[in-house]
């Protein structure tokens, strides 16, 4: 995960963690609840209903943020992918990882997510063929591996 994409899903996490745990969490929302529910008729307890309302909205922020950390999870396993794949030209087979720009080496086979090869590279399926285009000239390659 990159660096913004951490620094995000740390607020993401905390602001969770607050909406479930502060003093105006879901489950405390969900006390005054019950405890308006105690005083009769829904349809005339204005209680009760601002109280409804309250919950129905926390539900929907803590649904949010769930929804907005589990897509951080994927764009993470997306970006520490390892690759294998076969150049077209030469059947050459070349395992790679695709990482960020701080840890690419390419010596070692660690390249960048957003360099030539690596851009490329996501979210493809095995047996996808694609394009590589750099200064040196493009090529074909065919994903045979995915891990």
């Amino acid at each position: 995960m990159n660096k913004r994409n951490k620094e995000k899903n740390g607020i993401l996490q905390l602001k969770l963690k607050q909406l479930k745990t502060t003093n105006n969490s879901l489950t405390e929302t969900i006390e005054k609840l019950k405890m308006a529910a105690l005083d009769g008729d829904f349809k005339e307890n204005s209680d009760w209903t601002s109280i409804d309302d309250k919950k129905e909205i926390l539900q929907r922020k803590i649904l949010q943020l769930e929804e907005e950390i589990k897509e951080l999870k994927k764009t993470k396993s997306r970006f520490s992918q390892t690759v294998t794949y076969r150049l077209l030209a030469t059947g050459e087979e070349i395992t790679v990882k695709l990482t960020n720009e701080w840890t690419a080496n390419p010596e070692q086979n660690f390249i960048s997510f957003s360099s030539p090869v690596g851009s490329v590279l996501i979210n493809k399926k095995i047996g996808d063929i694609v394009e590589v285009k750099t200064q040196q000239g493009n090529y074909q390659v065919q994903i045979i591996g995915l891990k």
